[in-house]
């Protein structure tokens, strides 16, 4: 860590160091002139000499000192938190099998970290997965000397990633490990499942028909995706359920409510239907809108499910396609294969973090002052 000023040109401020010089050169002390008989031999011709003397030596550096402080105050000091040291890192993406990582790297020297806020040793115990491992790594490399070597253990699969490839102001050695084996009662985490509740009038069977097989092809492509309750209009549905589709008839009162405050529901064949284009034909006409609510929203076909009027169904793709409709906008992937996100070079060098010393200089400025009127008092009382 390193000393730095945020707004040097302030010390010129320096120039103050002048004035106590001043003062304490053309001072004269309190003299007392006390005739007496030998003066008369005294030849008035001759004058005693004159020569610059500095007195109060230690009250005049403390005033030098109290000056130099203020200056230094005004330029905005600062402490570089940029290591200075030049020591390699390693550090482990939390969820990777550690006693392997050591065993991979033992011929590696360095300090053992885990990539978590504030970086914390292994040795402190098991960190929580980390938030964003793209901009920890960013951070990291921010904080250490551009001659530090930096080690990354990271497991075959990484989470917390961004938008923006990983780029950094120095080579990085990636080392690809086992993740933790799951056990001791660890289980690994379930996929999402789409709840949704199918209710319908019995004049659509025809299109009860595509949805079963568009549900179906989910459950093909990610088995047990989505876990389908298929009942008559009047039949009600669980609180738990992700999204609605209604089949056959305006939307009930119940249905309507649940939408508003929060649910995600499909209705068929609603050619009154407003909100947000979401899907247009070949022709260029819109045939699917959404129309959000404070919290909840309706997406709404504008045609019925018969591929006489929407020609999509017989498509390979309609499953696709439904099931963005009913999941809604997904937030960009933030995981991917290791091997794939490896950082490059090409980062541009960013402002180290700094400490502001605002506070500490206030306080040492205090009691210098303190010291300062301290001693000058008490000159005073002396020559009194």
């Amino acid at each position: 860590m390193s000393l730095a000023l945020l707004v040097p040109a302030a010390l010129v401020a320096l120039a103050a160091l002048a004035i106590p010089l001043l003062i304490h050169l053309v001072r004269r002390p309190e003299q007392t002139a006390i005739d007496f008989a030998a003066l008369r031999w005294m030849s008035e011709r001759r004058r005693p000499r004159r020569r610059l003397r500095l007195d109060d030596l230690l009250l005049l550096a403390l005033r030098l000192l109290l000056l130099a402080a203020l200056a230094l105050l005004l330029a905005q000091p600062v402490l570089d938190g940029r290591r200075n040291r030049a020591d390699a890192w390693i550090v482990v993406v939390p969820g990777v099998d550690l006693p392997a990582a050591r065993a991979a790297l033992a011929d590696v020297e360095g300090e053992w970290r885990w990539l978590a806020p504030d970086f914390p040793r292994v040795e402190d115990g098991p960190a929580d997965p980390p938030p964003a491992v793209a901009s920890l790594l960013r951070e990291l490399d921010a904080r250490l000397a551009a001659q530090a070597a930096l080690h990354v253990v990271v497991p075959h699969e990484i989470a917390g990633l961004d938008g923006e490839r990983i780029r950094l102001r120095r080579e990085v050695e990636w080392h690809v490990a086992a993740a933790t084996p799951v056990g001791d009662g660890a289980t690994p985490a379930d996929e999402p499942v789409l709840r949704v509740a199918v209710r319908h009038a019995p004049e659509q069977t025809a299109a009860l028909r595509y949805l079963r097989a568009a549900f179906a092809a989910m459950n093909v492509h990610a088995p047990a995706s989505v876990a389908i309750d298929e009942q008559p209009l009047d039949m009600p549905f669980d609180a738990s359920t992700d999204v609605l589709v209604w089949l056959g008839a305006p939307l009930s009162t119940a249905a309507a409510g649940w939408t508003a405050r929060g649910g995600r529901t499909l209705v068929v064949d609603s050619a009154d239907a407003e909100g947000r284009i979401i899907a247009r034909d070949v022709d260029g006409h819109a045939f699917v809108r959404e129309r959000r609510f404070e919290r909840g929203a309706l997406i709404a076909l504008t045609r019925p499910l018969d591929a006489a009027v929407l020609p999509l169904l017989h498509e390979t793709t309609f499953p696709e396609h439904l099931n963005e409709w009913l999941r809604g906008p997904q937030a960009a992937p933030d995981r991917a294969d290791a091997d794939a996100v490896r950082p490059g070079i090409g980062a541009v060098a960013s402002s180290p973090p700094r400490t502001a010393l605002d506070a500490p200089f206030a306080v040492f400025i205090a009691l210098l002052f303190f010291v300062e009127r301290l001693l000058a008092t008490r000159r005073r009382e002396r020559a009194a």
